[in-house]
């Protein structure tokens, strides 16, 4: 998602259009034109003012039956998901300035929950955890899964419980506004005082999910589709984390190469977990094929280092996807190798126990056994 997309045009006007040579409602100009001569001039007056009162009731635009009212002070966008004849669907974004409001849903409002998702230049509102896709241009988006198979991301949203109503507004608070974030020293001393000015200083900023996976004596590493991101400057912010938790972060590029990238960590989101983080944390450990000993691979994190007689010779990311390219069940385990080039390898997993895995690449027939050796 991008803080300041444009709103969905074409779905909702904000604003009436005057009408040229039309006239003012209410005037003299106006009522002699609406009430005749013929009737007495005691009672053209009341009936001048009742005309008016109709007009303006017939000429009011359309109440909206879901809107966002934005009361802090940064314009914010906001993106919003709802079932729709049973199907999950999510669209964005709608940009809303400080003390505006903007209707998002126009229709009586046929559900009682509807999910919603904010930010502004600082980053993120509060969320819930409810997960849709959703996509940095405007967008709408049917159904909640496979998001990144689809070129979409998935980020969680809050729920709002409309109740009985038939109209609701849902109103963007300070409170739960994001705060400005902490700047680490290395950005400090290039005179950033905040992620959206990375850009505007001549940086090179980064802004994306992923999964934290570990840290080392020398850097952290983040998972971020297949990606391997890894944080120097600023890694003291991740020192806490557990494994595999899912974050959004902000940064600047020190260098990239390959499917790795090196950044200086600004700031960082903690995420709900996702459904696949109990297969992340089942497969934490050292793993051997069944029918070739000598076939041996480890798991730390997001990582992944293929063995040979103990010594890693090639490493991976490890993303869990809901299915490979082409497969037909999941979930699957999807590597980008960033050491001995930049191969891709899917594996679809048909068992995963505390000391078994079996898994499946597509197109090819006989499964592979691998048994945990600590």
């Amino acid at each position: 998602m991008r803080a300041g997309a444009a709103r969905p045009e074409g779905r909702f006007s904000a604003n009436a259009i005057p009408v040229p040579g039309r006239p003012v409602l209410g005037s003299r100009a106006a009522c002699r034109l609406n009430v005749p001569d013929r009737f007495d001039p005691m009672i053209r007056p009341a009936l001048c003012l009742a005309l008016a009162v109709s007009a303006l009731l017939l000429a009011r635009p359309a109440m909206a039956e879901l809107e966002v009212c934005n009361e802090t002070d940064l314009a914010a966008s906001v993106a919003i998901g709802y079932s729709d004849a049973g199907t999950w669907t999510s669209e964005g974004w709608w940009r809303i300035a400080p003390g505006a409001c903007l209707p998002v849903v126009t229709d009586p409002l046929a559900q009682r929950y509807y999910y919603w998702r904010a930010t502004n230049a600082h980053g993120t509102f509060r969320t819930g955890d409810y997960f849709f896709c959703t996509s940095e241009q405007v967008f709408t988006i049917a159904g909640d899964d496979a998001c990144q198979e689809r070129g979409f991301d998935r980020l969680p949203f809050a729920e709002v419980d409309t109740g009985t109503a038939r109209r609701f507004t849902v109103t963007l608070d300070p409170a739960d506004a994001p705060e400005l974030p902490v700047q680490p020293d290395a950005l400090v001393a290039d005179g950033a005082t905040a992620p959206g000015v990375l850009e505007e200083a001549g940086q090179s900023r980064i802004e994306g999910q992923g999964v934290f996976s570990h840290c080392d004596a020398g850097d952290c590493m983040i998972v971020a589709e297949g990606r391997r991101v890894l944080v120097g400057s600023g890694r003291a912010q991740l020192l806490r984390l557990a494994r595999n938790t899912p974050i959004r972060f902000v940064g600047r590029v020190h260098s990239r190469e390959g499917s790795t990238d090196r950044i200086a960590l600004a700031s960082f989101e903690e995420l709900p977990r996702d459904r696949f983080g109990p297969v992340r944390d089942a497969l934490q450990g050292r793993w051997q094929a069944l029918r070739s000993p000598g076939a041996v691979f480890e798991i730390t994190g997001g990582l992944r280092q293929d063995m040979i007689l103990g010594t890693p010779v090639f490493e991976a990311t490890l993303d869990v996807v809901a299915r490979c390219d082409g497969g037909v069940v999941g979930p699957a385990l999807s590597f980008v190798y960033f050491s001995g080039g930049n191969d891709r390898l899917c594996w679809e997993v048909t068992l995963l126990e505390p000391d078994t895995l079996i898994v499946l690449e597509p197109g090819k027939i006989e499964e592979t056994v691998f048994l945990r050796m600590n």
